[in-house]
């Protein structure tokens, strides 16, 4: 591997999924305002650890390839925060086995360190037999005490003094040295089944709530939320009571927002200043376009000739790319 430090700055939420890569990525955003993302990241060997911070509430769904497994926690949990379906409101860590699906919903200027270590780790942590293939395949460990926040500490303290020395990963005895902080971090919180929160049922709204995302994840067109309500078999009242519980939004705006994200993707993709913004519009089912437009700034915080005029073949770099 090459051991590589940088930072990324981006400025949507599909610009993120791009920068996320090995994860197969999915991002809506769901708060109004022009979307920032951060992220600081560098490679100890074989493992890769960033930090990563969204300026807007976001939804997000996402996987690793088999290679890899994931650990990573917020840095300061807030009260009700919701993780993956967990309210943690205390220091636990996120732990995503290879080929997991993950969804959670990301707080606006919440900050999350991770890091993507290759399968080989599992058992050194995980201990013989309690690897992927018999336990489920995403935890949250409650930490004992000072363990989970020493271990994110350390991360960032890393990710930041390779920043500002540059060079040190060129050096193998220092790459050496900080990946065995790492690992000596990780070997010391016990893994075990023990420390892992009850599994609560899924609610029937959170289930609710998954169907209708998926199916809306379909649509192309504009459509009513009591024809939305009618396609899922969905009683109206109990769809605008999930969408409000769990993502602080109606059926209606998401709807919205979908068809908004599904126009500024396509936008992002065409050559700058073309002249295609009323037929990528209409694609998405806006005819009404003086309303498009104010509504397409609200929630990305510019006008859609703003991203076309923004739009680039570059490729961005990847967390992917560090790990080859």
């Amino acid at each position: 591997m090459t051991a590589m430090i940088g930072q990324v700055q981006v400025h949507s939420t599909e610009e993120q999924a791009e920068v996320v890569a090995p994860w197969d990525a999915s991002l809506r955003q769901i708060s109004p305002g022009a979307f920032e993302g951060s992220m600081q990241f560098a490679s100890l060997n074989d493992i890769l650890v960033y930090r990563d911070c969204w300026s807007q509430r976001t939804l997000a769904g996402a996987a690793l390839p088999g290679d890899y497994f994931m650990i990573g926690g917020i840095t300061k949990p807030a009260h009700g925060f919701n993780w993956c379906g967990k309210d943690t409101d205390e220091q636990r860590l996120a732990i995503a086995l290879p080929d997991t699906q993950v969804d959670f919903l990301m707080p606006s200027q919440t900050t999350y360190v991770a890091m993507i270590l290759p399968v080989r780790y599992l058992n050194a942590l995980f201990g013989d037999g309690e690897t992927a293939s018999t336990r489920r395949s995403f935890y949250h460990y409650s930490c004992p005490p000072g363990l989970g926040e020493r271990l994110l500490a350390r991360v960032s303290f890393i990710i930041d003094h390779c920043l500002a020395n540059p060079g040190l990963l060129e050096d193998p005895t220092h790459r050496d040295e900080l990946e065995l902080c790492v690992i000596d971090d990780l070997a010391e919180i016990d893994f075990s089944l023990k420390n892992v929160p009850s599994r609560m049922p899924i609610s029937a709204r959170r289930k609710l709530l998954r169907r209708a995302l998926e199916y809306g994840e379909s649509i192309r067109d504009k459509i009513s939320v009591p024809q939305f309500s009618e396609q899922l078999k969905i009683n109206r009242r109990s769809l605008e009571r999930a969408f409000r519980e769990f993502l602080g939004i109606t059926p209606r705006q998401y709807l919205l927002y979908r068809r908004l994200h599904g126009v500024h993707g396509d936008l992002r993709r065409l050559p700058p200043r073309s002249h295609h913004i009323t037929e990528v519009a209409n694609n998405w089912g806006f005819t009404e376009l003086g309303r498009f437009s104010g509504d397409y700034k609200n929630l990305f915080g510019e006008l859609p000739r703003d991203t076309l005029n923004r739009s680039t073949a570059r490729e961005p770099q990847r967390l992917v790319d560090l790990l080859h």
